[in-house]
C-alpha cells in the first residue's frame, strides 16, 4: 500500500523515475495496468485507501514521497453478500494489532476475516474476538477484508 499522497497520483507520475520491464503489472480489485514501451496503460490513479499487488519481472525497491495520508480517512468496505472482499491500503505509519484496527470499523456487521495475501496469514472474528496467525498489520502492506455487510474502516489516531 501507499500511505502518502501527491497531487498527481497517476501510476505514470508515481513510478516515473523507476525502470520497469514490459509486462510488469499493478492490480487492485477493480482495475489493473500493464507496463509496456515505457508507460503504464491505462494510466490509473492510485488510491491510498485501496490495496494493490505489483507483479515485477525483476526485484525492485520503490519508495514514495508526499504528504502522509490522514489516518482518519474513511475506507469503504464492500458488503454485498457472504464473501465480499475489499482490498485495503494500510494508512498508519506504525504497526497495529488486528483487533485495534478492526475496532475502527463502522458497519452493520463485524468483518469476518482479514488476510495478508502475500504471507497467507489471516485473522478471523469469533465469539472470543479476533484470532489467527495474523496478529499485526504493517505499513506498506495491503490486506483483504471479508465482510457480509457494507461498512467503513477508520484507522484513527
Amino acid at each position: 500500500s501507499i500511505n502518502v499522497e501527491q497531487e498527481d497520483m497517476s501510476v505514470n507520475n508515481l513510478f516515473g523515475d523507476v525502470v520497469f520491464v514490459d509486462g510488469d503489472e499493478i492490480l487492485t480489485y477493480n482495475a489493473h495496468t500493464i507496463y509496456n514501451d515505457g508507460v503504464w496503460t491505462p494510466d490509473i490513479e492510485i488510491d491510498p485507501t485501496r490495496g494493490y499487488k505489483i507483479w515485477l519481472s525483476q526485484a525492485k525497491t520503490i519508495s514514495f514521497e508526499g504528504e502522509l495520508v490522514d489516518v482518519n480517512t474513511p475506507i469503504t468496505l464492500i458488503g454485498t453478500g457472504d464473501a465480499s472482499i475489499t482490498w485495503i491500503g494500510y494508512l498508519p505509519q506504525e504497526p497495529r494489532s488486528v483487533s485495534d484496527v478492526m475496532q475502527g470499523v463502522i458497519s452493520y456487521g463485524q468483518p469476518s476475516k482479514v488476510v495478508h495475501p502475500d504471507s497467507g496469514l489471516f485473522s478471523q472474528y469469533g465469539p472470543a474476538g479476533w484470532f489467527g496467525t495474523l496478529t499485526e498489520m504493517q505499513p506498506g502492506e495491503m490486506y483483504k477484508i471479508t465482510t457480509a455487510l457494507p461498512g467503513t474502516l477508520i484507522y484513527g489516531e
